[in-house]
């Protein structure tokens, strides 16, 4: 069986687990709700405007928010 590949959702839990944060937490720092976060972790969505997927991908890799 092929490995599962790795989403953006995952990735989102995988920072925020390690830095105790909450998914109201995350949401807060990318400007987005905390069911929006669940969504995306869960797969269901992906943030979709692109200044939202810079600003998760800025916190996600380390470089601050907004």
């Amino acid at each position: 069986m092929p490995a599962r590949k790795i989403t953006l959702g995952d990735k989102i839990r995988a920072f925020r687990v390690l830095h105790g944060l909450t998914q109201a937490d995350f949401a807060r720092r990318v400007g987005a709700a905390q069911s929006v976060v669940s969504c995306w972790e869960r797969g269901f969505w992906e943030p979709k405007r692109e200044g939202k997927m810079k600003r998760v991908i800025r916190v996600v890799e380390g470089r601050g928010g907004r």
